[in-house]
């Protein structure tokens, strides 16, 4: 039998009624940290192999020409829109005094690793949330600066109804060869055969 075991799921193996210890598991992650899933795949006892299917990199010199005067707030809503952030940009958002926006708590410790509190943290960690949260807060004459992923969508672009409004790519998704990927799970099938037809 397969399972999919999607996140922190696998944190509740007796409600789920599998045990996981002992099995064998292919996790696909993006970049080389471990991820949230395999940490809990192991601590359950689990055998995972993960493969790296993805990657995010840094734009070089997304936030060279901001004019950081024209904004009052930061919204970032990926701890990933931090890459891009080096010590002049921190010092740039500090001597103009942005509020900073989060889209979560993981979001703000990433803001906090960076030398920047956030002034703000929504409730509900979803682009469509931190749109409808923020609204609540900005005031006519604010102006907000989005960092966010290139290609993807704007999450927030509603606010450009409700004050002045600017989106800049700071990073992308680049996939990787899956040849590894390929392999793996080659491995792990001739693996299973092997252990059903010897028994």
């Amino acid at each position: 039998p397969a399972v999919l075991v999607v996140g922190a799921t696998v944190a509740l193996p007796a409600t789920l009624g599998f045990p996981f210890a002992g099995k064998r598991y292919l996790v696909p992650k993006i970049g080389a940290d471990e991820s949230k899933l395999e940490l809990l795949l192991r601590a359950q006892g689990a055998v995972v192999d993960a493969v790296e299917v993805g990657r995010i990199v840094p734009v070089a010199d997304a936030l060279k020409d901001v004019d950081w005067s024209r904004f009052t707030w930061l919204a970032v809503t990926s701890r990933n829109g931090l890459l891009a952030v080096d010590e002049r940009i921190v010092r740039e958002i500090k001597a103009h005094g942005l509020h900073l926006a989060a889209i979560g708590k993981a979001t703000a410790a990433a803001l906090a690793a960076k030398g920047l509190a956030a002034d703000w943290v929504a409730q509900e960690s979803t682009g469509e949330g931190m749109l409808r949260e923020l609204r609540t807060a900005l005031k006519p004459n604010d102006a907000v600066l989005h960092v966010t992923a290139a290609g993807g969508a704007d999450s927030l672009a509603g606010l450009a109804k409700d004050c002045a409004y600017a989106a800049v790519a700071t990073y992308r998704n680049e996939a990787v060869e899956l040849k590894a990927f390929e392999q793996r799970v080659k491995r792990i099938v001739i693996g299973v055969l092997h252990h059903i037809i010897l028994g």
